[in-house]
């Protein structure tokens, strides 16, 4: 509907009042009737139609001129209304200020504008505007946002044409655009920030489910987060994010496990073995369950390749690597346990070393008994000494 003010008109054809309005319509006829097909008011080209048509409306109903007049008078809402874009914000915080009555007699002229400007301000990244809410019936608002609505039901149609199959995330960052500017939007759509950021959600789990591709799926909805959300799905975004954190940390962790267990397959002598296992574990991925399950495995290794612990070079390696997994463990039950074998590898150790000196000082007793037996055909006290080194040695047996 195009907006005329015939105050306006009346610049070209003479006075208006209510009370010479036939006349002055009359007289306005008769002159059209001598122009051209158009007449430009305020920049804007109209036809004798457009006047004839805005003429017959007010001469039905008369008291339409003083909301004219008001328009008229107030010239900065007079001028936007033909067309005018300078200061929009400007313009529409005075219209809001408006009466109720002047603001519904100008909605049929505004709602085109605004649906216009709008779509401008959206495409334009214009967040002054599009924060501020039209100053028109919500009855119209459907109307004005159609373009923004259908903008952003485009953006959900083209994610959700992604479902099932391999993405990445730049590629649904560039679908978006600036999640900000969404964001920025009124209340009114509410909706649809939800429903795009559940597609992307949906994108999500597919990466997951699909490919079991945890980050990219966690960046999904990360990204998904980002937008302006009703409080159930915050909620529901940020325990997907804690099961995705929990699934990657475990599909991390059987990674690493896998290869400690190829490392320990692999050729070359136990404790190289077991050193590389600390230098990998201290360069990676560390938590109590890796450690437990390390624990788990080496010793399995041991006992199923027959480590034999009764040799000190082998116990002093394992100790010092139960040694390291008790360090960087913060899990007591799991510190009791190592603890537990630290105790039984050291007294094996201990029964081990005193078996040893044992043995040696058996032998340097045989050593001396036999010198003594020798030594007594020239000297016989030292038959004496070698009986007494006999009985020594029956009663370490």
């Amino acid at each position: 509907m195009k907006y005329i003010n015939p105050y306006d008109i009346a610049e070209f054809f003479g006075g208006l009042s209510l009370a010479n309005f036939k006349k002055f319509k009359k007289r306005v006829l008769n002159e059209l009737e001598l122009e051209d097909n158009e007449i430009v008011i305020n920049n804007q080209k109209f036809s004798k139609n457009d006047i004839y048509e805005i003429l017959e409306e007010i001469d039905k109903n008369k008291d339409l001129l003083n909301n004219y007049f008001a328009l008229y008078m107030k010239k900065d809402i007079n001028y936007f209304l033909y067309g005018e874009n300078q200061n929009i914000e400007t313009i529409l915080a005075k219209i809001n200020f408006l009466d109720e009555n002047l603001k519904n007699f100008i909605t049929p002229f505004l709602k085109d504008r605004l649906k216009e400007i709008y779509k401008n301000a959206f495409k334009n990244k214009n967040l002054t505007l599009l924060k501020f809410t039209p100053p028109i019936s919500k009855i119209y608002l459907d109307e004005i946002y159609e373009p923004i609505y259908k903008s952003l039901k485009n953006i959900q149609n083209e994610l959700q044409s992604k479902k099932n199959q391999r993405i990445n995330l730049s590629n649904i960052q560039e679908i978006i655009g600036n999640i900000d500017i969404i964001n920025q939007l009124p209340d009114y759509f509410d909706k649809r920030r939800n429903d795009i950021a559940l597609t992307i959600r949906g994108l999500s789990v597919d990466m997951w489910n699909d490919y079991e591709d945890a980050d990219l799926a966690i960046e999904l909805i990360n990204l998904a987060l980002k937008f302006k959300l009703n409080s159930k799905n915050r909620d529901m975004f940020e325990n997907d994010k804690k099961q995705l954190e929990k699934m990657k940390e475990k599909e991390k962790g059987n990674k690493l496990l896998k290869e400690i267990e190829n490392i320990l397959n692999s050729y070359g002598n136990f404790d190289v073995k077991l050193q590389k296992i600390k230098n990998y574990l201290l360069n990676n991925f560390i938590n109590d369950e890796i450690l437990n399950n390390t624990f788990r495995i080496v010793f399995n290794y041991i006992k199923n390749n027959q480590v034999n612990l009764l040799l000190l070079d082998n116990l002093n390696v394992v100790e010092k690597f139960l040694i390291f997994l008790k360090n960087n463990s913060n899990d007591y039950q799991f510190k009791e346990i190592v603890n537990s074998n630290l105790n039984d590898i050291r007294n094996i150790r201990n029964k081990i070393q005193a078996a040893k000196t044992k043995e040696s000082f058996s032998s340097i007793l045989s050593i001396g008994f036999w010198i003594c037996v020798v030594l007594g055909f020239a000297t016989p006290v030292f038959w004496g000494i070698a009986f007494v080194i006999m009985i020594i040695m029956g009663i370490m047996d």
